[in-house]
């Protein structure tokens, strides 16, 4: 259809501006409609799906890319048509790129939300005790191994990546309020050595997959995300306890 557009501008030049308008309205229609039915779950009403899957996120934004990727094309088309007094109208195409990009950077983040949910969940249940690997810990590796599968069948390898740079970093904040919660410290006792047991496993067990990065490095400093929040939860009481002294 969009190519149509560019065609008709050749077959009627006299109608140059009217026939980009309705490029514009076409392009904004796609994105404001892909936005509808999956983040805002129209989808659910309108074909009876159960629920909105990563998957459904990352072929939404798979789709918008192939926009992205041909909107300059159609820019230079409709440039090479225009008279120069009337290029300023050409600043649609990048004010609509860059709807097209932030749309696509919300449904990436929509995918970390998911997991976000998936971990703080997993964590609820989870228990510093043997045997280990844990049940939470193979869940956790279970679901991401699961929307590596989805995402990789759908985005590149960098998408992927960017992606789960944003997934580490939540599986780990996730771990480390769960474990400043259950008081557990890196002091080489025996709830410390379960914990390393059941992080070396994770670490192991997602090693292979492509696309998601040096796992030992997202979780380096664990330890120390635990300990700071150790040191904010007792700021309050600390500051209350030097008042009454004064």
């Amino acid at each position: 259809m969009l190519v149509e557009y560019c065609q008709c501008v050749d077959d009627t030049p006299m109608l140059v501006t009217d026939i980009m308008n309705k490029l514009f309205e076409t392009l904004k229609m796609f994105n404001s409609r892909t936005c509808q039915l999956v983040l805002g779950a129209g989808a659910l009403q309108l074909v009876g799906l159960k629920t909105i899957t990563a998957k459904h996120l990352a072929l939404a934004a798979r789709c918008l890319e192939v926009i992205t990727i041909h909107i300059p094309v159609f820019k230079a088309h409709f440039e090479q048509r225009l008279p120069p007094k009337q290029y300023v109208l050409l600043t649609q195409f990048d004010q609509i790129l860059k709807d097209y990009n932030n749309h696509r950077q919300e449904l990436f983040s929509k995918i970390v939300n998911l997991m976000e949910e998936v971990f703080k969940t997993i964590f609820s249940k989870w228990e510093v005790k043997a045997p280990m690997p844990s049940q939470a810990m193979r869940s956790a590796v279970k679901q991401i191994t699961k929307l590596h599968e989805s995402l990789s069948a759908v985005l590149p390898g960098a998408h992927v990546e960017f992606i789960f740079r944003d997934i580490k970093r939540a599986f780990k904040e996730s771990l480390a309020h769960k474990l400043d919660r259950l008081c557990v410290t890196n002091d080489g006792g025996p709830q410390h050595g379960l914990v390393t047991s059941d992080l070396a496993f994770f670490k192991e067990s997602l090693k292979s997959l492509s696309g998601i990065g040096d796992i030992n490095k997202s979780l380096e400093d664990l330890w120390r995300r635990v300990n700071a929040l150790k040191v904010n939860r007792g700021s309050p009481s600390t500051g209350r306890k030097t008042t009454s002294q004064r």
